[in-house]
């Protein structure tokens, strides 16, 4: 009785760390898209699609769809001039990266327009 009531609990505490949502998991993925049938919009998104507001630090596998010629994707941390070309204006496609965000304010935008097309998150 006492061995198959462990086998329930650590059963039980392996389908908690492995269950969709849980902990890190869910938050590990961000999607990025840029140019999206000729709009002028950028866009940060969690893995639920869900607009970036706020992300706890650590790591993340960015994934970005840049779909026009006429923008760029990039991520900057703001206030330390830091940062990182993502894509290029003339690249069309899909690019995966890691990046490891540290507290902080950052933005998404393209380059080009800059005024028009970005968007902020904090990293707490």
């Amino acid at each position: 009785m006492r061995a198959s009531a462990a086998v329930a609990v650590v059963a039980s505490v392996i389908a908690l760390a492995v269950a969709p949502g849980a902990g890190a998991a869910s938050t590990s993925n961000l999607i990025g898209a840029v140019g999206k049938n000729g709009a002028f919009t950028i866009t940060l998104k969690n893995a639920r699609g869900k607009v970036v507001r706020t992300l706890p630090a650590g790591t993340y596998t960015l994934v970005v769809r840049d779909y026009s010629t006429f923008h760029n994707f990039e991520l900057e941390r703001e206030h330390h001039g830091a940062s990182r070309d993502i894509t290029d204006v003339d690249f069309v496609g899909t690019k995966t990266l890691r990046v490891k965000l540290t507290r902080g304010e950052y933005k998404v935008y393209c380059e080009p327009h800059e005024s028009t097309m970005s968007q902020s998150f904090i990293v707490r």
